[in-house]
């Protein structure tokens, strides 16, 4: 029995220290041994920050998927200067990758990892280095992307990312084929390398793994001065990935790059092989969370200038967190300062771990309001069959559910939803956490019949579209003017 004692994390001085990982080197590869120092932010060594998920990283379609499930289920110990510090399987992986880069390129000497440089236990350090994140890896030389161990489908979906992603930009005029049976035929004319439908399904089901959808990633890669992907063997430039994600978007391939099309048209392919599993889902596409995350990219280097947090709560809620806090918190260093609620409401939304969930998006909403004078937050909440939280006011959007449709004001077409119809709201600032929204209004009409029965298919989506009846109800809204909504609020 191993009588070492557990480490203890020093405190840090100061809000704008850091710690940074070395590996210590010696002839045994287990446990992996490390060094933690602490250093002020401005003033650090050169580092690279680790960018992975905490759970289980691997592709639920892949034959070996309960099998991992149970095995990133585990914890592994490593050595910080001779104590015990339990991490996740999964980062084990991760560390072992790193410090074999570091033996191999001596100048990679110091790392920054959240769940061994922060200390998890303590609230009050979580909060104070959440709210410097974006500062530490837009700091970082370089991220780099765990995305877990090497399965069946990467070697096809590395395969697609190098031929796409190669590609120069003002080619892809070139590729907007209009061949319903063939649309990726037209490759070759830009000296592409060939991609078969074993290597589209690759990519697909590459694009699925977690690492995608978690919230965090996006700061993580957009802030980040260069990014380089690793799985497995395998390492990749980011940019090679956003390239490829670009090119799908320009081209219109998204609506040929899911399961439904590469599966029967024009030909049947058959359910065997390493693609058997992943055949037999009803549907399946490219990740729209790598899709929203390349669209939010491309943005923010485009416009110079941050996202506005209401368009990031909006176009990231499909994103997932191991603490439905950081629904919120990851978002904050990719918003526009400059704008609501930052701008008006500066010390607001400062992380405190010590917050409820449920408090957290009470108070969430009611800052979005009183800095915005308007409704339009209450736009995102949801039909209460996709709720995680059933103590959330009814009023207030639940973040934590990545099941919902998008916020109304997105479903329209030519119209655009505003709770408030665009009227400037003064709301009383009353306790932030107060769970009832005191608003004025008036009668529209009246409720002659309420189904009893569970309707599911009232948010599909047609094209992105909300169901027509909806539309219909909120047309019918948006075409009351200003004048007869404030002779009706009287």
């Amino acid at each position: 029995m191993d009588n070492s004692q557990v480490y203890q994390y020093e405190s840090l001085p100061g809000q704008n220290y850091i710690r940074l990982i070395s590996f210590q080197r010696d002839n045994q590869p287990r446990p992996i041994k490390i060094r933690l120092s602490i250093y002020p932010l401005n003033s650090a060594p050169s580092y690279q920050c680790l960018s992975y998920t905490w759970g289980n990283p691997s592709s639920s379609y892949s034959e070996d998927a309960e099998m991992l499930a149970l095995a990133y289920d585990s914890v592994d110990e490593i050595r910080v200067e001779g104590a015990l510090l339990s991490v996740k399987f999964n980062l084990s992986d991760a560390l072992e990758m790193l410090r074999e880069h570091a033996i191999a390129d001596q100048h990679a000497e110091h790392f920054w990892i959240d769940a061994i440089c922060i200390n998890q236990g303590s609230l009050e350090e979580r909060a104070s280095q959440v709210a410097i994140m974006s500062s530490i890896y837009s700091t970082a030389e370089r991220v780099i992307v765990w995305i877990g161990r090497e399965d069946e489908f990467t070697a096809d979906a590395i395969h697609t990312i190098t031929s796409l992603g190669n590609i120069p930009k003002e080619q892809y005029a070139k590729l907007q084929s209009r061949d319903e049976y063939n649309p990726f035929s037209e490759l070759a004319r830009v000296g592409a390398t060939p991609v078969q439908r074993e290597n589209w399904l690759g990519l697909i089901a590459f694009s699925q793994r977690p690492f995608f959808s978690r919230v965090w990633v996006a700061q993580e890669i957009i802030l980040a001065k260069t990014v380089m992907l690793v799985c497995g063997p395998y390492q990749i430039p980011w940019q090679l990935m956003a390239n490829t994600v670009s090119l799908i978007m320009a081209t219109g391939w998204q609506h040929y790059v899911q399961l439904s099309y590469l599966r029967v048209n024009p030909y049947p392919m058959a359910l065997a092989g390493i693609y058997r599993r992943m055949l037999q889902e009803k549907n399946l596409q490219l990740s729209r969370s790598l899709v929203y995350l390349e669209t939010i990219r491309a943005g923010v280097t485009t416009y110079k200038h941050p996202a506005v947090f209401r368009y990031l709560l909006m176009s990231l809620r499909m994103f997932k967190a191991s603490d439905d806090r950081d629904k919120i918190y990851a978002l904050m260093g990719l918003a526009w300062k400059e704008r609501p609620p930052f701008s008006t409401h500066p010390d607001a939304l400062a992380p405190d771990y010590t917050l409820s969930v449920v408090e957290l998006y009470t108070k969430v909403t009611r800052v979005m309001i009183q800095s915005q004078q308007n409704l339009r937050i209450l736009g995102h909440v949801e039909d209460r069959s996709f709720r995680k939280l059933f103590d959330l006011p009814s009023w207030v959007p639940d973040f934590s559910s990545t099941t919902t449709p998008p916020a109304l004001d997105s479903r329209l077409v030519n119209r655009s939803y505003n709770a408030s119809k665009g009227l400037t709201v003064a709301p009383k600032l009353l306790d932030y956490y107060a769970t009832v929204l005191e608003v004025a209004g008036f009668k529209l009409s009246t409720v002659k019949k309420v189904s009893d029965v569970s309707r599911n298919d009232i948010w599909e989506e047609r094209d992105g579209i909300g169901d027509d009846r909806w539309i219909q109800i909120f047309g019918f809204a948006a075409e009351i003017s200003e004048a007869q909504f404030r002779t009706l609020g009287k």
